[in-house]
């Protein structure tokens, strides 16, 4: 049969899971497998007592609420069923901020302590929580409150023998700095006082409204603290405040976007003309002075095979020159199709546009660059190689006239 070890989220549920284990050698499974936190630690599931079940939750609940032993169960969820159940429950406020720095680390939620409040997260809000499990009147219910279970956590295991039919066995409470040292990323602050002096003004006063009957029911607040009329009339006027402030800020944040945008946009736009500009000029000096030289060097040389040569070679150059100055005029017009559609579109838009339009750039920049750089190479390389045969011509020339001298002497 199942016990549930039921709780609203950050609230002491894995400290008792810990204390069955050491105290009554008492494993538990976790409705969720806790795969984000316990369940991916073997160190951490070992001091828990974490066990973790196959298949799927529907079979695993169906085996465990049919099995003649007692099978241990955390959740999180309101009432399944009318199996027993050990509930612990903390003062909502805290559970609250807790469970709020607990999304933020673990879940990489960008929640705001609002959204706990509310109930917009998992498992709804913390009074609607304990409303639903009711432990002062669930049958067959064990209600644990975290504040009495860390100031005396003997008392609360005596009572936890009692309920599941089992005597303790000796053994120490783990400290909670010591556990906090252990696992830093899952135990953040044990004490309500720490929690709830992170709590603003308006923030209290909405959490009086959403929680201040289970509160006041559980004797977290006095009679006179909670006046649901005034809180609401205040949690109002901070709701309609936001609403304003927020409006200013989004107006705020468009114009500031808007004209780091057109400033951005405009820089670019000159730089990519600069960068074009200074690849026409090399690319128009380069035909002429190219042009030049494989006339002069065509003349120097003898034999047809070679002048075939180079005439391939001035055609590919005049080829790949054309085809450079293209690509160039073709990068211009896609700015400023760029440009255009950052006009039309959103901030949120724009800002994906401006990595677009920056990695553009760069690749074709690269693209632009590659053949121009390899071209030159080659022109280099056949500059010194025509170079050398035309040394190698004149020598020869001369040595031959020498020749032709000597002679003549004789």
């Amino acid at each position: 049969m199942i016990i549930w070890v039921a709780s609203y989220p950050r609230s002491g549920n894995t400290f008792l899971r810990i204390l069955l284990n050491r105290f009554f050698e008492q494993k538990t499974y976790s409705k969720y497998n806790d795969e984000i936190d316990i369940g991916k630690d073997s160190s951490f599931s070992e001091t828990v007592g974490h066990l973790k079940y196959e298949g799927d939750w529907a079979a695993f609940y169906k085996s465990s609420a049919l099995a003649d032993d007692n099978i241990f169960i955390k959740t999180h969820d309101k009432p399944e069923d009318d199996s027993k159940a050990i509930f612990i429950v903390r003062d909502g406020r805290s559970a609250a901020v807790s469970y709020w720095k607990y999304l933020r680390s673990h879940s990489k939620l960008e929640v705001d302590l609002s959204d706990v409040i509310s109930g917009t997260v998992s498992f709804g809000t913390w009074s609607s929580h304990y409303r639903a499990w009711d432990p002062t009147k669930r049958p067959n219910t064990l209600l644990i409150r975290y504040e009495s279970f860390v100031a005396n956590p003997i008392k609360e295991i005596e009572r936890i023998g009692e309920f599941i039919g089992k005597k303790p066995r000796a053994g120490q409470v783990p400290e909670f700095e010591t556990l906090k040292e252990k696992y830093p990323n899952f135990f953040r602050v044990g004490n309500d006082r720490e929690n709830m002096d992170e709590i603003s003004d308006v923030e209290t006063e909405w959490m009086m409204m959403q929680f201040g009957p289970s509160l006041k029911a559980l004797g977290y607040v006095e009679n006179d603290e909670y006046d649901e009329s005034v809180v609401r009339k205040e949690v109002d006027k901070y709701q309609q405040k936001s609403l304003k402030v927020k409006r200013e800020v989004a107006a705020l944040s468009d114009n500031i976007i808007t004209s780091r945008l057109e400033g951005r946009l405009q820089n670019l736009k000159l730089d990519i003309d600069n960068e074009l500009g200074t690849i026409r000029d090399k690319l128009n000096g380069i035909g002429p002075d190219l042009a030049v030289k494989l006339d002069k060097y065509s003349e120097a040389l003898n034999g047809s095979q070679q002048k075939k040569l180079l005439e391939e070679l001035r055609v590919d150059l005049d080829d790949n020159i054309e085809r450079i100055l293209a690509s160039s005029e073709a990068t211009s017009s896609q700015i400023v199709k760029f440009e255009e559609r950052a006009n039309k579109q959103t901030v949120k838009t724009t800002r994906e546009l401006i990595k677009a339009i920056e990695a553009f750039v760069d690749k074709k920049f690269a693209r632009i660059e590659k053949p121009l750089h390899k071209k030159l190479d080659v022109v280099s390389g056949l500059s010194s190689a025509m170079q050398s045969a035309l040394k190698d011509s004149q020598n020869k020339q001369k040595a031959q006239l020498t020749k032709s001298q000597n002679a003549a002497q004789k």
